[in-house]
């Protein structure tokens, strides 16, 4: 049974464990934690796991310079891990993403998404000059989960080891988590996941230094100076 729109605000990880929601509160032997980015506003891995933004534009409906666009594509911002992306819609509209930043204190939400649309724009039209000044019609922004290593994981938590968690995809939660899905599936039943999954994650420093070193980590990676 799905229960839609029943925001959990906290995971108590006691035996049971006590789900405390808008109006609601649930108790479970054991819970699966698969909120990704959104896992250090309940509680867990708050000093290892963080929300980075990443964000997307899409253009108005194009004419023949669409059929001219590749499919789909990637490419590296300058030298770095960090990279562009993006593939034709359905509708003759270009899709482009990119960007990678941290908000304050495990923030859910970019203030200067702005000025990020306004990177993503010119590194589009950077990319695909023919575009000229093709507008923008729709843009937005979402965290990702990441581990400072950018591997994901899974295993157990709490002091009762009833807390099962999936996190940390870096932006390849598509394929990664219907994998982790499964083994998280195994898990329950009593089968132990891939030793590869369960590598302790590393702290990162509290704010402001959290803050500080993060996002000039994230600036080094597009400048093709730090590797990750």
């Amino acid at each position: 049974m799905v229960f839609e729109r029943s925001r959990v605000r906290q995971v108590v990880a006691t035996q049971p464990i006590l789900l405390v929601g808008d109006g609601f509160q649930v108790e479970a032997d054991r819970v699966v934690l698969g909120t990704n980015a959104y896992a250090p506003k309940l509680g867990f891995f708050r000093r290892e796991l963080l929300p980075i933004h990443h964000g997307c534009v899409v253009t108005e409906r194009l004419g023949a310079v669409f059929d001219s666009l590749p499919p789909t594509f990637t490419q590296p911002i300058g030298n770095g891990a960090d990279y562009y992306w993006g593939r034709k819609l359905p509708d003759r509209r270009l899709l482009f993403g990119g960007g990678l930043r941290y908000s304050y204190d495990n923030g859910l939400s970019f203030p200067g998404a702005e000025h990020l649309y306004a990177a993503l724009t010119r590194g589009m039209r950077g990319m695909f000059p023919r575009l000229g000044d093709t507008r923008i019609e729709y843009q937005w922004n979402g965290p990702l989960g990441m581990f400072a290593d950018s591997q994901p994981r899974l295993g157990t938590t709490g002091d009762h080891a009833n807390v099962y968690y999936a996190l940390g995809y870096a932006g390849i939660g598509i394929a990664m988590a219907i994998r982790f899905g499964s083994l998280i599936s195994g898990m329950l039943d009593g089968i132990p996941p891939p030793a590869w999954t369960r590598t302790p994650a590393a702290w990162l420093p509290g704010e402001p230094f959290r803050y500080m070193f993060v996002n000039a980590g994230l600036h080094l990676v597009d400048f093709g100076m730090l590797r990750v």
